[in-house]
Parts: C-alpha cells; structure tokens; sequence
C-alpha cells in the first residue's frame, strides 16, 4: 500500500481514537481532510473488489478448461478403448475359433482317412487270401479267379489313388490353413498308402506270374 495511504490511515486512526485536532488546524479544513481520507479508502475497496472479481473470474475460466479437459481425456479413453477391443481383442477370438474349426476338420479328415486304409487292408488281405486258393485249384477255376483278381486289383488300385489325392489336398490345405509346414498324421498315412502300395504290386507281380505259368 501507498505511503500516502498508510498516512491517511494513520490521520483517520487517530480520529477514531479521539485525538483531537492540532490547535493550528481549522476545524473545517480538518474536516475536508478527512472526507478527502475517506474517498481515498472507498477508491481502494473499489480497486480490491475489481481485482477479486478478476481473479474469480480467472478461477473460473481454468476450473472451466479443466472440466473440458477431462471430458476431453475421457472420450479419447473410451475411443481408444474401443479401437484396441477392435483390433485386438476380436481377431483373438476370431483366430481361436478358426483353430478350433480346423483341429475339428483335421481330426474328421485324419478319422475317414484312417477307416479309407483299413477297409483297404482288408481288400488286399482278402486278395492275398483267393491267390493262395487260387494255387490250388483247376486251370479253369484259377483262370476266372484270375480275371477276377485282376478287376478286383484295378478297383482298389484306382480307390487307392483318389484316397492319395485325398490326402496331399489335405495336407495342403492344413499347412495352407494353420502356416505348419509339418503333419506327422499326413506322412503317416502317406507310408501307409506306400506300403499297401508296394502289396499291390507284389500281388500283380504274382497275377502276371501265374498267368505266364497257366
């Protein structure tokens, strides 16, 4: 506060107080004095209250951002929540359910290939058995069981290709599907496709045999 203001404060001090006047100051121009005092103070309580309402006003506008900001910050979480739901949290699920539908394919394929190959070893086994009793029989007999042999041999040679390309389209599609580049199911039943193969073979081999024989 102002020097000035400090004095005049002091000089209306004093009249509160109940000091009297300096007997060399008029009465009136004491008086005046004091008003004048009196103006200046009502002049400072204006200043303050213009500085207060600034300042509340000031008070507002931040408490006002900051109201703004933090619905602001709280939209930007929620969007962003949603974003990684969407791209995170959906494809995950997505994914595993895919897995799940392929493990459920891969075990029906794997389930149908394996009933494929044994109603195949069952056929050949039966064919070993006829060209046993094939030997024993007469010309005639052993050449119709021959003929029929050689059908029944074909029949199955041909049933035995589509089952292969069963099973590489299979094995394809698994590796295709889930990015493995290994299927020890596929190459199992692919040996076992070999070697009923390689049976097929040795019976024709015994076929063409016998024919040269008759």
């Amino acid at each position: 506060m102002p020097l000035l203001k400090i004095r005049q404060l002091g000089t209306l001090t004093d009249l509160v107080s109940g000091k009297s006047p300096n007997t060399n100051t008029d009465a009136k121009d004491y008086e005046s004095h004091l008003l004048s005092e009196l103006e200046h103070l009502k002049i400072t309580v204006l200043e303050l209250k213009a500085k207060l309402q600034d300042k509340c006003r000031v008070l507002t506008d931040v408490q006002k951002k900051r109201k703004e900001e933090s619905l602001r910050y709280q939209k930007i979480t929620k969007e962003m929540t949603k974003t990684i739901y969407h791209y995170l949290i959906v494809p995950q699920k997505q994914l595993k359910i895919l897995r799940e539908k392929l493990e459920q394919e891969k075990a029906e394929q794997l389930e149908e290939k394996d009933a494929e190959i044994a109603w195949r070893k069952e056929k050949v086994d039966a064919l070993k058995k006829q060209i046993c009793d094939m030997l024993t029989g007469n010309s005639l007999v052993r050449q119709k069981q021959l003929d029929e042999m050689s059908k029944e041999l074909e029949k199955v040679n041909h049933e035995a290709d589509k089952l292969r390309m069963k099973i590489q389209t299979s094995k394809v599609l698994t590796i295709s599907k889930t990015n493995d580049i290994s299927c020890p199911e596929c190459k199992n039943k692919l040996m076992a496709m070999k070697l009923k193969d390689i049976e097929i073979e040795q019976l024709k081999t015994q076929l063409r045999f016998n024919g040269i024989q008759q």
